[in-house]
């Protein structure tokens, strides 16, 4: 697993190879005592999380953790359809892909100022990649028929994350920062890859407030079904 020999020296500071040479553990052993492997029914396996960051090709294990991308040139789904990816792979490389999708995507509307052209976002890329992040790590990967659907329509982005809200968190204390982890591991190697903070306070401080102080409306949470939706709204232009 290349990616886990590039975590390791980002992690540890020290290459996997020195630290197998100077400790005489093996591979197994390590990823044992890492929690990213363990034994079933007597075989040694590598745990969800360490199949969904490390793994060579993570979506013919689980193939539900791929992220399906839409632009629309309208309102509704039923509009054209402008561009459409399914992005694949490890889990930030699946992040790093649908920030592209949405810098490719996502109008920049300007505005002159004597002879200075000044872009105006439509949205925050901050409280995008959060929104992101936030759905790759929490989604309930339990649901094998269920991907990660990201839409981006003409008067908003919605991301629909398969699974309900966890444990004590609510449509109402989410935008508080109330947050229970579903899948801690997956947070824990995020983190310390750079994906995201460890103080959990990311959906109101970044989605919800950066998204509120750009377009003046709060973004929607909802649940329909087995799925959470999140909308986010862009900022007003003339």
């Amino acid at each position: 697993m290349p990616a886990f020999h590039a975590y390791h020296e980002l992690h540890f500071g020290l290459s996997l190879e020195d630290q197998l040479q100077q400790s005489g553990a093996s591979l197994e052993k390590v990823l044992r005592n890492m929690r990213l492997a363990h034994d079933l029914d007597g075989e040694f396996v590598l745990t969800v999380a360490a199949v969904l960051i490390f793994g060579r090709d993570p979506q013919r294990l689980l193939p539900q953790s791929r992220l399906s991308a839409v632009a629309f040139a309208g309102r509704n789904e039923d509009s054209d359809i402008l561009d459409r990816r399914e992005i694949v792979g490890r889990l930030p490389s699946i992040v790093d892909e649908t920030r592209l999708f949405l810098q490719r995507n996502i109008r920049r509307p300007a505005r002159e100022q004597g002879f200075r052209r000044e872009d105006l976002p439509l949205y925050d890329p901050t409280a995008l990649g959060e929104a992101v992040v936030n759905a790759v790590v929490h989604r309930d990967y339990s649901l094998s028929g269920s991907q990660i659907r990201l839409f981006l329509f003409e008067d908003r982005l919605e991301i629909r994350s398969p699974g309900i809200l966890p444990n004590s968190v609510t449509l109402e204390n989410i935008k508080l920062g109330v947050h229970a982890e579903r899948n801690r591991a997956l947070a824990t190697l995020l983190t310390q890859l750079g994906y995201m903070s460890a103080i959990g306070t990311g959906i109101p401080r970044l989605i919800v407030r950066l998204s509120r102080d750009l377009s003046g409306r709060e973004p929607e949470f909802e649940i329909i079904g087995e799925e959470l939706r999140l909308r986010i709204w862009p900022r007003p232009t003339p």
